[in-house]
C-alpha cells in the first residue's frame, strides 16, 4: 500500500522515488525543519524479520558511523508512525544509473566521478567498512551532478568479511569480485574490483560482462575482460589490474585507481565544486579541487565540430558531453 499524501510523525510524504524488495523509498517533506529528505519504509511483512530487521539495522549503524562527503548520510533510524523507517539527505540528481547508464560517457566525466567514488570508498575502507555492492543505482548524485556512496545494505566490518564462509555472498553478479562469487574471504581488493567494473561500465554503457547468471558467474571467476579496441593501451592496462583476479594484484587504494585510469583517459577530470562536509584535505584524503567560474560559455549556437551536438552551457575548452572533443563550429540562427 503506497503512503503517498499519509504523515508519519513530523514527515509529509510527497511522492515515490524507488523500491526495492526491501523497502520503498519516499520523497517525504520534514514539517519542522522546512527541508525534503529520503524516506526509506521498510516492507511491513519483512519488518517483524528478526533477520531482516538485524541486516537493515546494521545499514543504519554502518552509514551513521561514515562520516564523509561523499557518502550519503542518515539523518535518522527507527520506528515511525507503525513503520521501520530510515531517513537520509535527499540526493536530487538521481542515480548514475539513471543519468549515466547503458550509454558510453566523456572519459573526463568519468574520471571526476570515479575521483569522487574513491574519496568516499577509501574512507569508508579506513574505517573498517566493506560496501560490497558498487554499481551505478547505488551512487547518487545531487543538483550538481556530484555522487554518493549508497545503500551500504549489504555492509560488513573488514573483521568478520576476512572469514569465509562456503556461500556467494549477497550483491549484484555483474560487478562481484571472484572471491565474493565463490564466498571466499572479501577484502578492500573486493569493493576495488567493483569499482574497477562500475568504471568499465560508465565508459563503454555496459560491464565488463554480460550474459545469463550462469555465464556471468562462469567470466567473473575464469575471463580477464579486454577492454574493446585497446590491446596493450594504458585504459586496458589499468582495467586489467583493477580486474585481476587475484585480489592481491588489484590495487592497494581507490585513489591509487582513480589516479591511474585519470592518467590513462589522458589528463586531469573535470574540476568539481568543493563537497560540504568534513575537509576532505585533512588525514589521508586528496583536497577537492573547486571549479574556476568559465569566462565564457557557449550559447545555442555552439556546436560539436565531431558529433554535431548542441553545447550551449559549456564554456570554451570544455569537452562534448556526448563524444569528450573539444572541437566546436559556431553556427549562427540565420546559417542553420
Amino acid at each position: 500500500m503506497s503512503l503517498v499524501g499519509q504523515q508519519l510523525g513530523a514527515y509529509i510524504i510527497k511522492g515515490r522515488l524507488g523500491e526495492g524488495g526491501m523497502a520503498v523509498t519516499y520523497l517525504a517533506y520534514h514539517s519542522l525543519m522546512k527541508r525534503n529528505v529520503a524516506l526509506k519504509v521498510v516492507r511491513p511483512e519483512l519488518a517483524s524479520d528478526p533477520a531482516f530487521l538485524e541486516q537493515f539495522t546494521r545499514e543504519a549503524q554502518t552509514i551513521a558511523s561514515l562520516d564523509h562527503p561523499r557518502i550519503l548520510p542518515v539523518n535518522d533510524f527507527g520506528s515511525l508512525g507503525g513503520q521501520l523507517v530510515l531517513v537520509m539527505k535527499l540526493a536530487e540528481g538521481g542515480s548514475l544509473l539513471e543519468v549515466a547508464g547503458g550509454r558510453k560517457n566523456a572519459p573526463r566525466v568519468v574520471a571526476q566521478w570515479i575521483e569522487q567514488i574513491a574519496l568516499g570508498l577509501d574512507y569508508a575502507h579506513e574505517a573498517g567498512v566493506l560496501h560490497l555492492d558498487l554499481k551505478p543505482a547505488n551512487i547518487l548524485l545531487d543538483r550538481s551532478r556530484e555522487p554518493f556512496l549508497a545503500d551500504f545494505g549489504i555492509a560488513r566490518r573488514l573483521d568478520t568479511a576476512a572469514v569465509a564462509d562456503g556461500r556467494r555472498f549477497s550483491g549484484t553478479l555483474e560487478y562481484m569480485a571472484p572471491e565474493q562469487c565463490l564466498g571466499k574471504p572479501l577484502s578492500t581488493q573486493t569493493d576495488l574490483y567493483a569499482l574497477g567494473a562500475l568504471a568499465w561500465e560508465l565508459l563503454l554503457g555496459r560491464p565488463p560482462f554480460v550474459g545469463t547468471e550462469a555465464e556471468v558467474l562462469h567470466f567473473q571467476v575464469h575471463t580477464a575482460p579486454l577492454f574493446p579496441g585497446a590491446g596493450s593501451s594504458p585504459v586496458q592496462a589499468v582495467m586489467t589490474k583493477s580486474l585481476a583476479k587475484p585480489p592481491g594484484k588489484r590495487y592497494s587504494s581507490a585513489r591509487e585507481f582513480s589516479a591511474a585510469l585519470t592518467a590513462a583517459l589522458g589528463g586531469v577530470p573535470a574540476p568539481v565544486r568543493p563537497a560540504t562536509g568534513p575537509e576532505t584535505s585533512t588525514g589521508p584524503f586528496l583536497p577537492i579541487v573547486p571549479s574556476v567560474p568559465p569566462l565564457v560559455v557557449r550559447d545555442a549556437t555552439w556546436f560539436c565540430a565531431l558529433c554535431g551536438d548542441a553545447l550551449v552551457g559549456l564554456a570554451e575548452g570544455q569537452p562534448c558531453r556526448l563524444c569528450a572533443s573539444t572541437r566546436a563550429v559556431h553556427k549562427p540562427a540565420r546559417w542553420r
